[in-house]
């Protein structure tokens, strides 16, 4: 039998909350005691990455374990946002040395758009993005080969794409009531 659990020595530890300090076991057993009392061949901590996971896997099963669901979505989305801020630091203050408006190239809502369309499948992912990429791409060239046709209609399809994907429940209750949406083999 294999346990795991995080080594619980203080009242609050990575957002699990007790209510006192003396009811841990860790705070008054060894390692070796703790297996002998709860009758495990190993028993292995679980670490502030695997409490998060835990949190976004199953957060009502967490939150039963005793794991603080709002501070664990608060250290993923500061962590995610440190990331992401250290990602973009270079373009902002990198080669320029200054900061400018209409930097990124709307870099943030064609991802948010590809991931949608992909429901954020790795291969739907990929085909999203290559379609996107076709769009921007042959934006450029309808601006230049046609004269009454403005590249803008390029952020049009996009925008109709985005909006058929959200709105896809909206018609999967007409699509199953005339029998022409398939049961998903799971």
């Amino acid at each position: 039998m294999r346990i795991s659990c995080p080594p619980h020595r203080f009242a609050c530890h990575y957002g699990i909350d007790f209510p006192d300090h003396e009811k841990l076991l860790a705070n008054q057993l060894s390692h070796e005691k703790i297996c002998e009392y709860l009758g495990a061949d190993s028993l292995g901590y679980l670490d502030v990455a695997g409490m998060v996971r835990a949190t976004g896997l199953q957060p009502k099963a967490a939150e039963y374990g005793g794991v603080s669901i709002r501070k664990q979505i608060v250290l993923a989305m500061s962590i995610s946002g440190g990331l992401a801020g250290m990602v973009g630091i270079n373009e902002v203050l990198g080669y320029r040395h200054v900061y400018y408006d209409g930097f990124s190239a709307n870099y943030g809502f064609v991802g948010i758009a590809v991931a949608l369309l992909g429901r954020n499948h790795p291969v739907g992912v990929f085909l999203a993005a290559i379609l996107f990429a076709i769009l921007l791409r042959g934006g450029i060239f309808v601006d230049a080969f046609t004269g009454h046709v403005s590249k803008d209609i390029v952020d049009m399809l996009q925008g109709i794409v985005i909006v058929f994907v959200a709105a896809e429940a909206m018609f999967r209750g007409p699509l199953k009531k005339f029998g022409l949406m398939k049961k998903a083999k799971i």
